[in-house]
């Protein structure tokens, strides 16, 4: 009976403290929010959970073919920390598509750093992170500048031109129907559609409202945020009245003369007897022309100065060709 005893005894403590021991890991993971500001040099390296909104542009930074960081800030209204996620995580979470875009409703837990000018976060879990998007509103692009900073919103439009930088790409996207227009920036390692399709596409951007020196413009979600609707194909034509604005055309003609072959190219092109100016981007795929000679040339339909002409885009399948 006493070895019995000793048994039940021994084994109902043991039960007891992992009881314990559970409850007190759930404690430590299951914590209330605490606001931004209330944090201090003494909350540093404690596990903490703040929740808010994303309020800058997510940094996805790769390293030899690795997403190495990532970066985000959250504003809870009564201050901001900075979100870090570091490799293996940080790849992992971005394979899995759980990184959140300007914008989204935040629930984030991990270590946290206090300085004396800031506040950032670690995450070391995945499930450690909930975010939620905003369900966006479908606007025109003239209607843009009424929204507040980090309003999600939907645009239509057709891609007018595509420029890099060292952040990443400036997208112009255009009503076709009222010429108004709206960049899209899109830091790189975003999900996007193949360039050179894209460059003659019409799209479905969803994304948030930022203003850069008080213009407006959209920060695409991180993926999903730009769609082709429908690739426009080059429409070929000899006849120079048939050219309706911001059409992806395609043209054969006679070079007149050259404006200028700097940087840039500017020549008018004959056709049929009709002139019309060819802008060719820096850095588009063209051959330098001379005058009497014959080509092709593949572009958008553009307006400078009152008047159409065609312009020869980089980044995108438009290009200069010598016939003869």
């Amino acid at each position: 009976m006493k070895i019995r005893f000793d048994f039940f005894v021994i084994m109902t403590i043991i039960l007891l403290v992992t009881s314990a021991v559970h409850l007190t890991i759930s404690s430590m993971m299951i914590v209330s929010p605490r606001k931004i500001s209330s944090l201090s040099v003494g909350d540093s390296y404690s596990y903490v959970r703040i929740v808010g909104k994303v309020s800058d542009t997510p940094s996805i930074n790769v390293e030899n073919g690795v997403v190495d960081s990532i970066y985000f800030k959250v504003n809870d209204g009564s201050g901001s920390a900075t979100v870090k996620i570091y490799a293996p995580l940080a790849e992992e979470m971005y394979n899995d598509g759980k990184i959140p875009s300007l914008g989204d409703h935040v629930d984030v837990s991990g270590i946290v750093k206090v300085t004396d000018t800031s506040v950032s976060i670690t995450l070391y879990a995945e499930e450690d992170l909930y975010f939620e998007p905003q369900k966006p509103k479908k606007i025109k692009i003239d209607e843009a500048s009424n929204y507040d900073e980090g309003d999600a919103v939907e645009i239509e439009g057709r891609i007018y031109e595509i420029n890099a930088y060292s952040f990443g790409y400036i997208i112009a996207v255009v009503d076709v129907s009222s010429g108004n227009r709206i960049n899209l920036s899109v830091p790189y390692n975003y999900e996007i559609p193949d360039i050179a399709e894209l460059s003659h596409s019409d799209v479905k951007v969803v994304g948030a409202i930022h203003y850069y020196k008080e213009t407006v413009e959209i920060i695409p979600r991180v993926f999903g945020g730009i769609r082709v609707e429908n690739i426009v194909e080059y429409q070929k034509t000899d006849d120079l009245k048939d050219l309706t604005l911001y059409s992806y055309v395609h043209l054969e003609g006679k070079v007149d003369y050259i404006i200028s072959a700097d940087s840039y190219q500017l020549f008018v092109l004959n056709v049929g007897g009709d002139r019309i100016d060819v802008y060719v981007e820096s850095g588009a795929n063209a051959t330098k022309v001379w005058v009497s000679e014959i080509v092709a040339v593949r572009g958008i339909v553009s307006i400078y100065g009152g008047e159409m002409e065609i312009k020869v885009r980089a980044y995108s399948d438009d290009c200069v060709e010598v016939i003869s």
